[in-house]
């Protein structure tokens, strides 16, 4: 299965308990997934693999929290095809003393915006 066929399978099972801005949300992290990985297959999205995407995206300055969001979206989406277990030592380290960071409220303005601007 591909990464995109699973989260979008997530996306479809709970979405009656979805809020709207929520799937938008969604689907914009479906579009930055493949970006970044490629449509790979999940047997590829090894525990190193995701590991190795906190980390850079760590080095460029995203926050905790933004990637805390980004692996949460893509654990839930795995949990039914893969052992999710062999996920569970995947570490988003503290922020940096100092680093400028977005509050949730000015993150989720520009996630709306990106999404209704493609």
């Amino acid at each position: 299965m591909l990464l995109s066929e699973c989260v979008k399978s997530y996306i479809c099972d709970n979405n009656a308990y979805l809020k709207e801005r929520t799937l938008i949300r969604y689907q914009a992290k479906i579009k930055a997934y493949i970006r970044t990985f490629g449509d790979i297959d999940i047997k590829n999205i090894t525990q190193e693999f995701l590991q190795n995407y906190i980390n850079n995206c760590q080095k460029k300055g995203d926050t905790k929290k933004v990637l805390q969001n980004r692996l949460s979206l893509l654990l839930v989406s795995l949990r039914p095809f893969q052992n999710f277990t062999q996920f569970r030592y995947v570490q988003v380290e503290k922020d940096m003393k100092g680093k400028e960071v977005y509050l949730e409220s000015e993150v989720e303005m520009i996630e709306d915006y990106i999404a209704k601007h493609p």
